[in-house]
């Protein structure tokens, strides 16, 4: 018996969509592992299982201290408002920067002391502070999700290099990042906003299709804060 040609092309076009559905399946799972490995996290080492934790209320920030530069200071303070600006324009999340001290519930400190704002901070993270001197942050919350968070870049750890900016960049952008609910960074996206390491000259990192990916996938309505892994791989299919 003989195959014409049509059969053919059938057969191949079929093979065909069955390897890009398998490769899109297999994209699609290293994605949502990568989502994962970002988003979860224990909030202490007491806990049985990592959750998702996440801002439902507006954030209203602000920066406290100085890094010893005006200079700097000034471009930290544009690179901070970079990325409060992509997190949301690619969520429903409301971002304000504010002056009122009152009305603050993202404290950035970039000299890492906090005691010199104690009069300022709330008072639980005044009382973690005291007890946990080396921490570099704290953060309270309730079922909603985060109230308030306090986030301490010891910029002067850096000491004298000559390449100062890209590294305060790095450091202040994954307090942030973390801040917003991105809590772990990451090794196998190197170019990524999530990545575990310094580009010293890359002081404006492009934001990746797969890190707005993640940006949205956190903050989609359907996801709430402290929800478990199961739960989560019951969300997204």
């Amino acid at each position: 018996s003989t195959v014409d040609s049509k059969t053919i092309e059938k057969a191949t076009t079929g093979t065909s969509v069955i390897k890009k559905d398998k490769q899109k399946d297999k994209q699609d799972n290293k994605q949502l592992t990568l989502f994962k490995s970002i988003v979860l996290v224990k909030d202490n080492p007491l806990d049985n299982e990592p959750v998702i934790r996440k801002w439902t209320q507006p954030v209203y920030y602000k920066i406290y201290g100085t890094c010893g530069n005006k200079d700097l200071d000034q471009l930290l303070t544009n690179s901070a408002k970079s990325i409060f600006k992509m997190v949301a324009d690619n969520s429903s999340l409301q971002i304000k920067s504010t002056v009122d001290d009152k009305a603050v519930n993202f404290f950035i400190i970039l000299n890492g002391d906090a005691d010199s704002y104690k009069n300022i901070l709330p008072a639980d993270a005044v009382n973690y502070f005291a007890g946990h001197p080396k921490s570099p942050g704290y953060y309270s919350y309730n079922d909603d999700g985060f109230t308030s968070m306090v986030k301490l870049v010891d910029l002067k750890s850096i000491g004298d290099s000559v390449i100062k900016f890209p590294i305060f960049g790095y450091m202040l952008r994954q307090h942030i990042l973390n801040g917003l609910g991105f809590f772990n960074l990451t090794s196998s996206q190197h170019e990524s906003i999530f990545h575990n390491d310094v580009h010293l000259n890359d002081t404006d990192p492009q934001t990746k299709a797969s890190d707005l990916n993640i940006i949205k996938s956190l903050y989609r309505s359907d996801i709430k804060s402290g929800m478990t892994e199961q739960e989560l791989d019951d969300i997204i299919k």
